[in-house]
């Protein structure tokens, strides 16, 4: 017995089919789409937000300062800070740990040249925050001044001298209060002042700045004396002789005149006495001393012509 197999065709699809499945797609792309931006979105709100709080003024903030060839970091953070990754030129980093505080200062040193600080601070919460800076340092910016003192008399002289200009000196005995004294606008490198050297041992302090804010400080013991007063005048044929000491009072007075010698007679404690000494015809030379309990002395030479 025969048998027919019979095979049956499936019915193509037709317009409204392919335009449904079209449809479905398109609607699921544009889905994923609006998936997509609305994520990249809340995204850069987030990116925006965290830039936003971290351009805050108390958020891993830095403040640096110079001084000469050193710098002084300032850090200061709500939250406890990390550390503070720096380096110079992008070479070899240099580490400083917060040790559980939220705002230090630490030094570094400034190196010669032209260069570029980086640094890096983080907190404990993995907040991070960069910051750059130029930097030049030229050999002379880190040479200080030189202070030199001489004595003059019963003066100090003091001399400050730098390779480019002075910002100012001071200078005081012991704990006074400081005498601050500016260069001269034609002499910018050098300050030189005379002071009075005060009686009995001192202490002199000078401290020299130059324009890189580098500092030289000098102190030296002075002992200081009061010498006599000598004042001589002439009065028709009388040389006057006056001699006074008001700190420490006079010993004696002698002089030697036309090649005598004479010595004044005082008080006891006297502190000023006068005295005139009758004059030849000619030229009248003459040597008077002066001392004081002290035992300094005040002397004078010339000739008083009559």
């Amino acid at each position: 017995m025969n048998q027919i197999l019979t095979t049956a065709k499936k019915p193509k699809k037709g317009p409204a089919e392919i335009k449904t499945i079209v449809l479905f797609f398109s609607i699921s792309i544009l889905l994923f789409g609006m998936f997509l931006v609305g994520h990249s979105a809340y995204a850069m709100y987030q990116y925006n937000k965290e830039q936003e709080e971290l351009n805050r003024k108390d958020i891993l903030a830095l403040d640096i300062t110079r001084d000469g060839n050193m710098l002084t970091l300032h850090v200061k953070n709500e939250n406890t800070i990390d550390k503070v990754v720096y380096n110079w030129n992008n070479t070899e980093d240099h580490i400083l740990l917060g040790k559980g505080r939220t705002e230090f200062s630490e030094q570094i040193e400034l190196p010669l040249g032209n260069n570029v600080l980086n640094i890096k601070i983080s907190d404990v919460t993995g907040r991070t925050k960069n910051y750059q800076q130029k930097y030049v340092l030229n050999e002379s910016d880190i040479t200080g001044p030189e202070i030199e003192l001489l004595i003059v008399g019963d003066k100090v002289k003091i001399v400050a001298r730098d390779d480019e200009q002075l910002s100012y000196i001071t200078y005081r005995w012991n704990d006074e209060q400081e005498t601050t004294i500016t260069p001269r606008p034609e002499s910018p490198a050098q300050i030189e002042t005379e002071i009075d050297i005060k009686k009995g041992l001192n202490t002199l302090t000078v401290i020299a700045v130059d324009n890189h804010n580098n500092t030289e400080e000098k102190t030296q013991d002075f002992e200081g004396v009061t010498k006599p007063i000598l004042q001589l005048t002439k009065e028709g044929n009388y040389l006057v002789i006056t001699a006074s000491d008001e700190d420490d009072g006079l010993d004696r007075v002698e002089y030697t005149i036309n090649g005598q010698k004479y010595l004044i007679p005082l008080k006891y404690n006297e502190k000023t006495v006068t005295y005139k000494q009758e004059l030849q015809s000619g030229e009248n030379p003459f040597t008077i001393d002066v001392y004081n309990k002290n035992g300094d002395v005040t002397n004078q030479y010339g000739t008083c012509p009559n």
